[in-house]
Formats: structure tokens, sequence, C-alpha cells
């Protein structure tokens, strides 16, 4: 009996992890949209950083670009967090720094690291992932899902191209499925 004591909190802690893995595994297939990717095992500590810059403002607007134009704005063109939510997406900020993403996050995929780049280049003469046409020459980098309001609202941030930029995304579900609607951070190199 005792060991029912201690095994039950264990399980429900791994079903409650496995249940948020899956809903972030799910939520980044919708975002990309295909399979054979390859990624980064982490997003930078300076976009972290500049995300939560961002998410600490009193007002997201719908693209960076237009907040210097804010007479012209409508109201749909605006978001704003509460300060529990602030503070909770930058918990969830904070341990992304930490945070290292695993092989087959979407089907087929791999996720790339400094050292996994350097062995592969030491094992197929200098060739590296970005020479693979089978990967479409893109290698992408992403938080993990930062869902809020129940659920319905979803920051996602999101690297991929041949060329550099990266976007924050504000998700919102009205109904069954996820709309992008904002777009606080835009960056392109």
């Amino acid at each position: 009996m005792r060991y029912l004591y201690f095994l039950l909190p264990l399980i429900l802690v791994a079903q409650i992890n496995y249940a948020q893995s899956h809903a972030d595994k799910k939520f980044i297939r919708f975002v990309i949209g295909k399979e054979h990717i390859l990624y980064t095992e982490k997003v930078g500590s300076y976009w972290i950083d500049q995300i939560k810059e961002t998410i600490n403002q009193d007002t997201l607007y719908r693209y960076d670009g237009f907040r210097y134009y804010r007479s012209k704005l409508k109201d749909s063109d605006w978001f704003i967090l509460t300060q529990s939510e602030k503070v909770f997406i930058n918990n969830e900020l904070d341990k992304m720094k930490d945070f290292s993403w695993k092989d087959n996050v979407v089907k087929r995929s791999f996720a790339v690291s400094k050292a996994r780049t350097e062995k592969y280049k030491k094992e197929h003469n200098g060739q590296s992932f970005y020479d693979l046409k089978d990967f479409d020459d893109r290698i992408y980098a992403f938080t993990k899902p930062i869902f809020i309001r129940n659920n319905t609202v979803c920051f996602f941030y999101l690297e991929s191209g041949k060329s550099p930029g990266g976007q924050l995304r504000i998700y919102v579900r009205p109904g069954k499925k996820w709309l992008l609607k904002y777009t606080p951070l835009l960056w392109v190199s």
C-alpha cells in the first residue's frame, strides 16, 4: 500500500508532462505544416530576452511597425496582457533558456546542436546540414508554445528559412482552429 501512495503521484506527474509535451508537439506540427525538418535544440538567449522585452510592453501590436501609426489602428490591431499573464509568460521563457528539444518533435525530424553539426561535418567530408536537399535547406528554431487564457491564446517564437529571420507570433483559437492574429516581434537579417 505504501508503494501505491508513492507511485500514484509519480504516474500522475508523468501523465501531465506527457499531455503537455503532446500538446506542444501537436501545435508545432500545425504551425510548421510539414515533416522531415531540421531544427536547433534551443532558441538563443538573446532572442528569449527580446521576446521578454516585447511581452513586457503595455500593449502588443499586430505588427511591430504598426506602433508608429497608432492613430490608424483598429481595436483588433492590439493585444493587452494582464500583469499575471506577463509574469507567467516570462517564467516560461526563463525555463526555455535551459530547455533543449530532442529529435522527432515533428515526424522524421532532427534537433541540431553545434556539437552534432561538427560531428556530421567530420563524418561526411565537410558537408554541413545546410547541404542536405532532403531538408529543403532550412533549419528552424522555435520555442515551446506558451498557452494562456484556458488554451485559447498561444505565444510562439519561430525562425525558419535560408535567410535568417524570426517572429514572435500570437495565435488565438476562437473555435477549434488556431489563427495567427498578431506578430509583435518580427526581424529579418
